[in-house]
């Protein structure tokens, strides 16, 4: 589990692209990491971002190589992802043992309240094979 002093790794993806990594493993607090750093991106982007992709222990970020170098964009978002730890980890996160996985997916924020379980499929009906014109319905026998 990836504990609150865990230093972000920024690393490049291609030539548009960077990864930063804010947790060794899935857990809520990681979960929050990622949360806290793509809404501080949105809320004040970058010179040259293009769009962040959130995953549960990392957020891909892509940024527009013509407008900014990589050193400045590695630069920026390893300060960004250090203040979203910090952010992320004076926020409370409740989880008991007995939460169900959509119940705690709900609680980090990554389902939408109205998903419902899945619905138990009946099984189909059989149907009567009627393959013999006699036995089609207004036939005549013969």
């Amino acid at each position: 589990m990836s504990s609150p002093a865990f230093r972000p790794r920024v690393r490049p993806v291609g030539d548009a692209a960077v990864t930063v990594e804010l947790g060794d493993s899935i857990s809520p607090a990681t979960a929050a990491r990622v949360r806290a750093l793509d809404q501080a991106l949105t809320r004040d982007p970058p010179r040259g971002f293009r769009e962040a992709v959130p995953t549960y222990r990392s957020l891909l970020v892509v940024f527009d190589p013509l407008v900014v170098r990589l050193r400045d964009v590695l630069a920026a978002l390893e300060r960004r992802a250090g203040e979203a730890s910090n952010a992320a980890a004076s926020a409370p996160i409740c989880q008991t043992p007995n939460d169900s996985p959509t119940s705690a997916l709900r609680s980090m924020g990554c389902m939408a309240a109205s998903v419902r379980p899945r619905e138990r499929k009946t099984k189909p009906q059989r149907r009567r094979c009627m393959s013999s014109p006699a036995r089609w319905p207004g036939a005549r026998s013969s």
